[in-house]
């Protein structure tokens, strides 16, 4: 009884760290942040919303001070370059006061910034539960790098989690046109 009473207690403590709480961004996630007030911000692989989801990424900051925080993950360039890629993430949002985004940027060897897409013309606001979200970029045959993650301006939360890299499109330059259907009477 004492061997069953301990397995127990052993597991409810693996569960409550494994499901509960936060936890250290995963590896090859970086945050940076360019605010004054740093020590108000934290990245951290946040609660699972369920027993079979992830950790999701999350950013939290407890004032609204000028500049932002980010959090970064770096993809292979392997198969897209030449492509257009978006990033689609599941992404969730409580009490941000000014604006949190998803984002996605190429670099070339001599241009950092090439082409990104940051949600500038959508950022999200306020509080909002789970949606799926997409950006996308163009990349070059000559990209050195390529990034996404989420960011944060202001108080509040961003959360996100199971982001994909996925080609959007298949240019097809040589697929001919279709023939003109017939325009006469048939005889």
């Amino acid at each position: 009884m004492r061997v069953l009473i301990l397995l127990l207690a052993c597991l409810i403590a693996w569960a409550a760290q494994e499901w509960g709480g936060e936890q250290p961004l995963p590896d090859g996630w970086r945050w940076s942040s360019t605010r004054a007030d740093t020590a108000n911000c934290k990245a951290f692989a946040g609660e699972r919303p369920s027993l079979t989801s992830p950790r999701p990424v999350t950013l939290r900051c407890s004032s609204a001070a000028p500049g932002y925080v980010a959090a970064r993950f770096n993809f292979p360039l392997d198969g897209v370059r030449g492509k257009t890629v978006g990033l689609f993430a599941l992404v969730k949002v409580e009490n941000v006061s000014d604006t949190a985004r998803l984002w996605l940027r190429v670099d070339k060897p001599d241009q950092v910034g090439w082409r990104a897409d940051n949600m500038e013309d959508r950022p999200l606001k306020g509080t909002s539960d789970w949606v799926t979200l997409v950006v996308t970029v163009d990349v070059p045959e000559d990209a050195s790098t390529i990034f996404g993650g989420i960011a944060l301006e202001g108080s509040g939360t961003i959360s996100m989690m199971l982001p994909q890299l996925l080609p959007m499109a298949v240019k097809r330059e040589q697929d001919p046109l279709p023939p003109p259907p017939p325009t006469g009477k048939a005889r």
